[in-house]
């Protein structure tokens, strides 16, 4: 059972990249655009955060890679490698998060279109997207990221991907809140009425009621 985990992480792995990967090449041969505005043209502040995310996630990745493969080389300390959390239910639920995320992940990519980028396209910003996923949820890919950090702590139950799933989630919350303001800024009344319709994150529903927001305050 415990190999058939491992071998689920590294088929989910071999799908977001595929997807990721996959987009990119078709926005830079069809389109002739660049979709990785990560760093790019960016202040210092915003450029040292995202930074950090070209550094993070492929150590992320291989580590992902190298717990399931398995791998003797291991760039982190060998002592964030601990298990600290196990059981079948456990790792089912965390199977169950990678998968709500993939498919998250893939229906964002679909509703994007053309649109997709990584990072904030200050030169090209596109139109607002409000069809598909968008209509649940305001930030679909960063919800997936989160749903995929998580799921793959509780997977592997190691220390280390509980500091990546505690980080990762800090610093995407932060990059949500400046594309907030960026989208605020390029849309204006248009994406403050998107705000007041869509939840951030997630959105729940109660019988007689109207949609609530789960982690959706105001837009800025």
């Amino acid at each position: 059972m415990e190999r058939g985990f491992e071998i689920f992480q590294l088929a989910a792995l071999a799908v977001f990249v595929l997807l990721f990967a996959g987009r990119t090449l078709q926005l830079l041969t069809t389109q002739g655009v660049n979709p990785i505005q990560i760093v790019r043209g960016k202040p210092l502040p915003e450029a040292f955060t995202e930074g950090l995310l070209v550094v993070g996630l492929p150590l992320w990745l291989y580590e992902i890679f190298a717990y399931a493969w398995p791998l003797s080389f291991h760039v982190v300390p060998e002592s964030l490698g601990a298990v600290i959390l196990g059981g079948l239910a456990v790792r089912a639920l965390g199977a169950a998060l990678v998968v709500a995320g993939l498919v998250l992940f893939a229906l964002a990519l679909a509703a994007f279109g053309d649109g997709w980028r990584v990072g904030i396209d200050t030169e090209q910003p596109g139109t607002l997207v409000t069809r598909g996923v968008f209509r649940l949820s305001r930030n679909p890919i960063f919800v997936f990221m989160n749903l995929y950090a998580w799921g793959t702590f509780l997977l592997s139950g190691r220390l280390l991907f509980l500091v990546f799933a505690i980080v990762a989630s800090a610093g995407l919350h932060t990059q949500v809140r400046r594309e907030e303001r960026f989208l605020e800024a390029t849309h204006g009344e248009l994406y403050r009425s998107y705000c007041a319709t869509t939840p951030r994150y997630l959105a729940s529903r109660r019988r007689g009621e109207s949609s609530r927001s789960i982690g959706s305050p105001p837009c800025c």
